[in-house]
């Protein structure tokens, strides 16, 4: 049985200066990406606090790009 594939994306950060994240995402069996990431883990294991949308890039490619915090307050 073949699992689903797995393909590294970028993540940009809502910084202006901060360097863009790259993480593996895992593709449905059609192939498409999800269209949101929520916490997603990095090629090192750590968790990248965050909510992310699906984009294209100025070339085409897939990224994802900052869409808020996850962090919920409740008063």
């Amino acid at each position: 049985m073949k699992s689903a594939p797995t393909i590294l994306v970028t993540l940009h950060q809502p910084e202006m200066f901060r360097r863009s994240r790259r993480v593996r995402v895992t593709a449905s069996k059609g192939g498409e990406l999800p269209v949101r990431l929520i916490d997603p883990i990095d090629r090192k294991g750590r968790v990248i606090p965050g909510e992310w949308t699906a984009a294209l890039d100025e070339d085409g490619t897939a990224i994802y790009r900052w869409a808020g915090s996850t962090s919920l307050v409740t008063v």
